[in-house]
């Protein structure tokens, strides 16, 4: 189909259409789909009507993305990051232009985008709908990444009912978490609603642990690299050489001191001067 799309051959030649479709995979714009990737999905050009699927999970975590401004294509790069894991029924993947179905081991799950209230919903069931949350989750982050002031929130539903409409910012459950505060109120129905289980429906408690640590230890670095040496290379340069000096002026000041009680004064004299360049030199690669 290639060559009615692109009929101006000057800006389109032939031998160029794979160039092409591998630069427009690179920004994000096409996916290969089929057998030897001859066929490429553009998915800006997604039918706008939602595929039928069978969806009516009962059991399923459900997070949110809250945006202050919608930018243009994040669902749509979305579906071509993550093609490999979209659903395929009847040799056709099952997306449109605001949404689609995916699928990882033995989840499934469904992204939809809201232009009116600005929202990106994401649902999953199965035993392993926490990793594979973790999995949609990274790909959102690197397009957020990417998107100059971008401001969106993650959201979290409350489950103080069942049909409750609230969502708690993720972001608040982890500082609540991390300060000791076992509940906060739905602001919805006035009713507290566990921190921990809110958390543990997104990810294991070890996943965020984990992350701690990691955080940690970017902000408290180790104040030495671990090494067969006992200093860093760049601090173990300037205390050799500081414990070299030091060592040499003990020395020449033992000299002084004998030659001094042996009498001779022209070696005093000598030992005293060096003595006195030996501090100045000291002091300028100790700092004191």
């Amino acid at each position: 189909d290639l060559p009615k799309i692109w009929t101006n051959r000057a800006l389109y030649p032939r031998d160029k259409y794979a160039t092409i479709l591998r630069l427009m995979a690179n920004f994000e714009l096409a996916f290969p789909f089929g057998e030897g990737d001859q066929r490429h999905i553009v998915a800006e050009f997604l039918p706008l009507k939602e595929v039928d699927y069978e969806w009516e999970p009962t059991d399923f975590l459900q997070f949110e993305y809250h945006y202050e401004f919608l930018p243009a294509g994040v669902i749509s790069r979305l579906i071509v990051r993550m093609h490999d894991f979209l659903i395929e029924r009847d040799k056709e993947k099952l997306c449109w232009r605001e949404g689609a179905y995916f699928e990882y081991d033995d989840s499934r799950a469904v992204i939809r985008i809201n232009p009116y209230t600005k929202t990106m919903l994401i649902q999953i069931e199965g035993t392993s709908k926490q990793e594979f949350l973790a999995i949609i989750r990274s790909h959102f982050d690197t397009i957020h990444k990417s998107i100059r002031k971008i401001r969106v929130g993650e959201k979290v539903p409350c489950d103080c009912t069942p049909a409750c409409e609230h969502r708690l910012d993720y972001n608040f459950l982890i500082k609540c978490e991390k300060k000791g505060i076992k509940e906060v109120l739905c602001e919805k129905n006035a009713e507290y609603v566990n921190v921990k289980k809110l958390l543990d429906a997104i990810e294991r408690p070890e996943v965020r642990r984990q992350r701690d640590r990691q955080q940690s230890d970017k902000r408290y670095p180790a104040f030495y690299p671990t090494n067969n040496s006992v200093f860093s290379p760049k601090k173990s340069k300037y205390s050799m050489g500081r414990l070299t000096l030091i060592l040499i002026g003990l020395i020449f000041l033992f000299g002084l001191i004998i030659w001094i009680k042996g009498g001779n004064s022209e070696i005093g004299e000598f030992l005293k001067d060096q003595l006195s360049r030996l501090i100045s030199v000291i002091s300028r690669f100790s700092g004191i």
